[in-house]
């Protein structure tokens, strides 16, 4: 199924409930269908399985840090846009995120406003909607 603005190849990595669902809520509030995974493990696998075009990813997963994730997704050839997702919203953190190769950076809690930019800023709404 495609999202209304075609905004249909995006993963969400998070491992807590109701960030899950928050989150959820604003992408599909911006006519997108996620795919939700809780790990990084799961997320490899998820991955392998489909192409997305923007991974949006809690930095601090069960298994394995958004960091390292990242270092995997990208030693793997992909190439899909990957923004964090972190509570912690100061620049050591932020440098961090975008020197293991994430594209973007958004600090929890989340807004609409910050969601749809980043999905405009990924090409994955028009400036418009």
């Amino acid at each position: 199924m495609k999202g209304n603005n075609g905004c249909d190849s995006i993963l969400l990595v998070e491992d807590e409930a109701i960030s899950q669902k928050i989150a959820l809520c604003m992408l599909e509030a911006c006519g997108c269908v996620v795919d939700i995974v809780g790990s990084g493990e799961q997320a490899l696998r998820a991955i392998a399985n489909k192409k997305y075009r923007i991974i949006f990813m809690d930095i601090g997963l069960p298994d394995m840090q958004g960091d390292e994730l990242t270092l995997e997704i990208r030693k793997s050839g992909n190439s899909a846009s990957i923004v964090a997702l972190t509570a912690h919203n100061d620049a050591v953190i932020k440098a961090r995120c975008l020197a293991c190769g994430m594209d973007g950076f958004l600090a929890k809690p989340l807004t609409v406003d910050e969601v749809k930019k980043k999905l405009i800023q990924f090409e994955m709404l028009k400036e418009t909607e």
